[in-house]
């Protein structure tokens, strides 16, 4: 449901935390180290993106969601809105799936040397649940403005919870600073082929759950995709 063409300010520093993440990863880049970033310059065809998808490792974390109808928002616009329960799962958010299938394909090195992230909520605790699945170190960088209830459900997922700036731009950069200091991997909140197939194992649900969406709006799906709204990284 689209409620207005203008972007709102969440949209607008998304796009701007994204830049700047893409920036600090590109000067990482050139000190030769790891950073997972780069799936803009993959070329894959449809058959291999979906081939990843289906094959996504999420379910060692994730649970299959339901499709619950939203009857009095429904009601009141004229049509059938269905909520897509993201919140049910052991994090509350989507964002541990696409950590989790990101991680589990790191090689044993890779988990042996542990990975890091900048987040302000959602992703870090994605993160820290899939490093202690796996049995890694997970190193979550989140600016000191980041609300107190998302640190300690880091923290208690086993993630190292480091403290950095007033911004997520301060804790990104710091970030991607303790990534080629200490050799970890970054693990990126959404631009990254791993964590975005990863993620895209929600549209699958979405079909199986209900075929006639796709019958009745396929057109759209294929043309725009399915995109999902978290509040924080």
């Amino acid at each position: 449901m689209v409620l207005s063409k203008k972007p709102n300010d969440a949209v607008r520093q998304k796009a701007k935390n994204s830049r700047i993440l893409k920036d600090a990863l590109s000067e990482a880049n050139k000190n030769k180290q790891k950073t997972g970033i780069g799936m803009t310059q993959t070329e894959l065809d449809r058959q291999e993106y979906l081939r990843k998808i289906l094959t996504a490792r999420v379910y060692d974390v994730a649970r299959e969601t339901p499709l619950d109808e939203a009857k009095r928002l429904s009601l009141r616009i004229g049509n059938k809105v269905l909520l897509k329960r993201e919140d049910t799962q052991p994090v509350f958010s989507f964002k541990l799936r696409g950590a989790f299938n990101k991680m589990v394909h790191l090689s044993a090195e890779e988990r042996a040397r542990g990975v890091i992230c900048a987040s302000a909520g959602n992703h870090a605790q994605g993160v820290a649940l899939a490093a202690r699945r796996l049995g890694c170190r997970a190193v979550i960088v989140m600016p000191v403005t980041a609300p107190a209830l998302k640190v300690e459900a880091v923290r208690n997922l086993g993630g190292e919870v480091v403290l950095v700036g007033e911004s997520f731009s301060d804790a990104a950069a710091h970030a991607v600073k303790m990534q080629v200091e200490e050799g970890l991997t970054f693990v990126h909140p959404f631009d990254d082929l791993d964590v975005a197939t990863g993620q895209g194992s929600i549209a699958m649900e979405i079909i199986k759950e209900d075929f006639k969406i796709t019958q009745e709006h396929g057109q759209f799906f294929e043309k725009n995709g399915i995109q999902m709204m978290a509040l924080y990284h």
